[in-house]
C-alpha cells in the first residue's frame, strides 16, 4: 500500500478551509485595547498523498484531512472612543499563513456559516450586533501569504453609564437651580446650597473622569459632564451677581445716612432701621431699583436656565441616538 502512496507534494496550492465557533468572548478591555475569548477552530484539506485507488474503495475519501483546535486568546482591539459610551467597536480575529506562501496554501472560508456564535454568550458591557468576514493576504519582502479576517461587531451598553454618570450629574444641576426660589437676603442659605452643589459635581466628575478611559480627543461623556459642571458654576456666579445687585441700596443708603449725618454720631437703632427699610422695603414703597432688578434676575434664571439645559438634553441625546441607529 506504500507503494501507491504519493510522497511528494502537489504543485497546486493546499486549500485549507476554515470556520470558527465563538464559546466566550470576555473581559473587553477599554484602558488595554484588547478583548479575551474562546473558540474551537475547525480546519480541513485534501491531502492526495492519502488517495487510494480503487483497489480499496473503503478508504478512498479518508484523503480529506479535519483539525480541530481550541483556543484561549487575548487580542488586540483597537478602539475609537469619540462617542464612549454611545461608541460602536469592531474587533478582528486573523488568521494567517506563517510558513508558506500562497502558492503553497490557501485558507477560505468554509460556506455558508463560516462563524458560529454559542446561543448562551453574553458580554456585560457589550452586545454583539453581528460579524463579517473576508480576505486580507498580506505580502512581505519573502512572499505573499494566505489570511483571513474575522470582524465582530459590539456595541456598548450604556445603563451602567446612566446610573453612575448620567442621573447624578443631572440631578445636582437641577438642585442648583433651587436657590433661584431662595430669597435674596437669605444669604448664607443660597451660599451654603452653591458650595455644596459645586463641590459635589466637582467630586463627582473627577470620580467618573478618573474611572473613564483616557484619551486625547474629546468624548461624548466629557460634553456631558462639562456641561453639567458648567451649568452649576453659572448657578453660582448668578447668585453672586443677584448679591451684589441687591446690597448696592444698602451701600449707597449707608453713605448718605454718614453724609447726612455730617460725621456725627448716629442712634445705632435708627440707623439699623434705616437700613433695614432700604434692604427689606417699607411696605407703602417700592423697592429700591437695584433690588427689583435683582429679583428680575432671579425670575428670568428660573426658566432660563431649565430651557438651556432641556434643549442640551434634546439635541445631546437625539444626536447620540441617531448615530447609535446608523
Amino acid at each position: 500500500m506504500s507503494d501507491r502512496r504519493q510522497d511528494s507534494l502537489p504543485i497546486c496550492p493546499t486549500v485549507v478551509i476554515c470556520d470558527l465557533f465563538i464559546n466566550s468572548f470576555d473581559s473587553v478591555s477599554v484602558d488595554q485595547m484588547d478583548y479575551s475569548m474562546n473558540i474551537y477552530s475547525r480546519q480541513s484539506w485534501m491531502d492526495p498523498r492519502l488517495s487510494y485507488d480503487e483497489d480499496y474503495p473503503e478508504i478512498k475519501d479518508f484523503k480529506d484531512v479535519l483539525c480541530r483546535f481550541r483556543y484561549s486568546l487575548t487580542l488586540t482591539c483597537h478602539m475609537t472612543l469619540e462617542y464612549f459610551p454611545h461608541d460602536k467597536q469592531k474587533c478582528d480575529v486573523i488568521l494567517e499563513s506563517y510558513g508558506y506562501t500562497l502558492s503553497e496554501i490557501q485558507f477560505r472560508w468554509r460556506e455558508p456559516n463560516p462563524i458560529q456564535v454559542n446561543d448562551d454568550l453574553e458580554l456585560p458591557q457589550f452586545e454583539m450586533t453581528g460579524y463579517e468576514t473576508g480576505k486580507c493576504n498580506k505580502s512581505y519582502i519573502t512572499g505573499n501569504f494566505s489570511c483571513l479576517r474575522a470582524s465582530f461587531f459590539l456595541r456598548r451598553k450604556y445603563g451602567y453609564y446612566m446610573i453612575q454618570n448620567y442621573i447624578p450629574a443631572m440631578l445636582i444641576v437641577i438642585l442648583s437651580w433651587v436657590s433661584f426660589w431662595i430669597n435674596i437676603d437669605a444669604v448664607p442659605a443660597r451660599i451654603s446650597l452653591g458650595v455644596l452643589t459645586v463641590l459635589t459635581m466637582t467630586t463627582q466628575s473627577v470620580g467618573a473622569w478618573m474611572s473613564l478611559p483616557r484619551a486625547s480627543y474629546v468624548k461624548a461623556i466629557d460634553i456631558w459632564i462639562s456641561t453639567c459642571v458648567f451649568f452649576v458654576f453659572a448657578a453660582m456666579l448668578e447668585f453672586a451677581l443677584v448679591n451684589t445687585l441687591a446690597r448696592k441700596e444698602i451701600r449707597r443708603m449707608s453713605l448718605k445716612i454718614r453724609g447726612d449725618g455730617n460725621n456725627h454720631d448716629i442712634n445705632t437703632d435708627i440707623f439699623k432701621r434705616m437700613l433695614d427699610e432700604y434692604t427689606y422695603g417699607r411696605p407703602e414703597q417700592l423697592d429700591p431699583s437695584s433690588r427689583n432688578l435683582a429679583r428680575r434676575v432671579d425670575k428670568v434664571s428660573r426658566w432660563l436656565f431649565p430651557c438651556i439645559f432641556v434643549i442640551f438634553c434634546v439635541v445631546y441625546w437625539c444626536v447620540f441616538y441617531l448615530t447609535d441607529k446608523q
